[in-house]
């Protein structure tokens, strides 16, 4: 009777939903030939995965963007919600950014396919991602630019306070390019603001860094290779402004013509994090 009942108006459904707790009648109405917007709503607060499975998966159903978006931690821990979602169809482009960073690269390329998300935007949002894993750390919103300031602080300050913070995660994070999370990484280790942390890092002969490199307690036997590389790296990246698709392809292309990885301590590791596959061409070039 809740699924197919033409009796029921909206505002008998929504009471149901309000004063029931039981999922079969809720999945039933979530399962209606056409769910208006504002029962849709009731029906995701409800925070039930079956009923929000049932839901997702009712192309009758009309799903509000802002009531999607306050439901997405519910919704980002389920695989089976997200796999309705990317299946479902006709979704606002905000929602489908925000699965990309959540779903295996098979149903990135659906989504790629399905909304015709070949742009930029949509490839940057893949790179930041699979950047964030090379750095083995998650973000708590990473539909955010990995560049973004607040993002970056927020990050360092809760890889700092569980003890997450540590000296290779700034090495590796330099090495894809990464100079927020360096920078601000550098400023919570050296106990310095940082703006302070930027003005050192900034400073052409190289005094900066080693002051702030010391004071932030990294090995020593890096800093060398570590100089060369912010050099190599803010010059890349105009300053850390913009950050090229084949910034790190250019990093390796400089170190060997400088010849750094030979006369550098500590630069073929560096090589090693920052090239894989590309490393290996260099080389045989």
């Amino acid at each position: 009777m809740l699924e197919h009942s033409a009796v029921l108006t909206e505002d008998d459904l929504i009471a149901i939903v309000k004063s029931t707790h039981e999922v079969l009648k809720l999945c039933a109405i979530a399962r209606r030939e056409t769910v208006s917007e504002g029962l849709a709503n009731r029906l995701m607060e409800t925070q039930e995965v079956a009923v929000l499975h049932d839901l997702f998966g009712n192309k009758g159903a009309a799903l509000d963007e802002q009531q999607l978006m306050q439901s997405w931690d519910s919704i980002a821990s389920s695989p089976s919600l997200l796999e309705a979602l990317v299946h479902r169809g006709g979704l606002p482009l905000t929602v489908v950014e925000k699965i990309v960073h959540s779903v295996s690269d098979e149903m990135k390329r659906h989504l790629s396919s399905q909304y015709k998300l070949h742009t930029p935007l949509f490839n940057r949002a893949i790179g930041n991602v699979r950047e964030w894993q090379m750095l083995g750390i998650t973000p708590a919103d990473s539909n955010r630019n990995p560049n973004d300031d607040q993002l970056v602080e927020d990050l360092v300050d809760d890889l700092y306070s569980k003890g997450r913070l540590t000296h290779s995660l700034l090495v590796r994070a330099l090495c894809v390019g990464n100079l927020g999370v360096f920078e601000t990484g550098l400023a919570k280790l050296a106990r310095v603001p940082r703006v302070n942390a930027r003005i050192l890092l900034m400073d052409k002969g190289g005094l900066g860094l080693e002051a702030i490199y010391r004071a932030a307690a990294l090995p020593e036997g890096f800093l060398g290779a570590v100089k060369i590389l912010l050099r190599i790296s803010l010059e890349e990246t105009g300053f850390g402004s913009v950050r090229r698709a084949d910034f790190r392809k250019r990093v390796i292309e400089r170190i060997h013509v400088g010849r750094y990885h030979q006369t550098v301590e500590n630069m073929q590791y560096l090589l090693s994090i920052i090239g894989g596959k590309i490393l290996a061409t260099a080389d045989a070039a």
